[in-house]
């Protein structure tokens, strides 16, 4: 069954459950890399859902996509809003997640359920990994990529070599965050975020009452939304605080020396709070259309709008003390969902000419 179709359901089931919160409260042969047993559950992916309201309907059928290794035109693309941006990688049957180092952008591909990799400027999107389930979250650190799956977190080296065994268990993750000794992960249907020691070793277990999609470290605490709230808890404490509220329901997150930022995809809405002091959310932005992914730069901020259906979503970029006009990056992009950033430009994927990844500068 496909994942698009089964959005609208699945979005029903998150918010009901968030509502419920607010109350209570190697390689398949195709370039080496790590394969991940059968997943025990369905492999349906929670999220990139269209809020039943919305008037989303459905996809554009991406059977005839072409070569997922063809490269991108490199050449600056003409949106009908925002400015130019460059094609890197088409034909990925459904680009999901997206992290970069200092080289390369890799990608989860939902379609061919693989891990790939693609030069900044554009270019051969090369898979290094792949495993029998995928979802939106991937990390990158010191030489090794990490990504969710239906049971675990898997990992491979970025040059596509063995880097171990998967880790963690769960079943149905979906956010993945990395610091220099532990992998951090959301469990969707598991209703939990839980971290495993990058040696195999147990972590902790943080329990929730919701769905829970992303999570974000800093160097002390683990944050993350649950339902229509944010919480958080030191990193080797299995107790975690509630932080913040939002409106409808938390999707994006990203945190900073201050403050914890979050997108409210239903009530769209940009909102940020103390990442300390447990109080209200201050609104940074608002009436955007599904805002999803976000992150922080500096004083900036870049969301997506997470809009599937033609004209499409936008990337944006407001600052992060709500001061001044956002400035729209980029327009007519088709399912932005995640999102990331390096010192000179700003990268994304879409569902357009069969899965799309892009950049755009910042």
């Amino acid at each position: 069954m496909g994942r698009r179709v089964l959005r609208a359901g699945i979005v029903a089931a998150a918010v009901a459950m968030g509502c419920i919160a607010a109350a209570a409260c190697g390689s398949d042969g195709s370039g080496g890399g790590t394969i991940v047993p059968d997943a025990t559950t369905e492999d349906v992916a929670p999220d990139r859902f269209v809020p039943i309201d919305s008037g989303g309907g459905d996809d554009a059928d991406t059977s005839d996509a072409s070569d997922a290794s063809d490269a991108g035109d490199a050449s600056n693309d003409a949106p009908s809003e925002g400015g130019p941006y460059d094609t890197l990688a088409t034909g990925l049957t459904d680009p999901y997640g997206v992290a970069l180092d200092d080289a390369y952008v890799y990608v989860t591909v939902y379609g061919d359920k693989t891990v790939r990799r693609i030069p900044k400027a554009g270019g051969t999107a090369t898979p290094i990994g792949s495993s029998t389930s995928l979802y939106w979250g991937i990390a990158v650190a010191n030489g090794v990529v990490y990504w969710a799956t239906q049971g675990n977190v898997a990992r491979v080296l970025v040059d596509g070599g063995s880097a171990g065994l998967p880790l963690g268990s769960g079943t149905q993750v979906t956010g993945v965050a990395i610091d220099d000794t532990t992998v951090y992960f959301s469990n969707y249907t598991g209703q939990g975020v839980y971290s495993t020691l990058l040696d195999g070793g147990a972590g902790a277990q943080w329990d929730t009452m919701s769905t829970t999609f992303r999570v974000v470290v800093d160097a002390t605490h683990v944050y993350f939304g649950e339902g229509n709230t944010v919480r958080f808890a030191p990193k080797n404490v299995s107790t975690a605080t509630l932080l913040t509220t939002g409106t409808s329901f938390v999707d994006g997150i990203a945190v900073d020396a201050t403050n914890v930022y979050f997108t409210d995809r239903t009530a769209g809405i940009v909102y940020r709070a103390d990442k300390t002091t447990p109080g209200a959310a201050t609104i940074v932005t608002q009436g955007w259309n599904m805002p999803s992914g976000i992150v922080v730069d500096g004083a900036y901020l870049y969301f997506t709008e997470y809009v599937s259906t033609s004209p499409g979503g936008r990337i944006v970029k407001v600052r992060a003390d709500g001061a001044g006009s956002p400035v729209i990056v980029a327009g007519g992009q088709i399912g932005p969902f995640t999102i990331a950033v390096d010192a000179t430009h700003v990268y994304w994927p879409t569902y357009e000419n069969a899965g799309t990844v892009r950049r755009a500068v910042k």
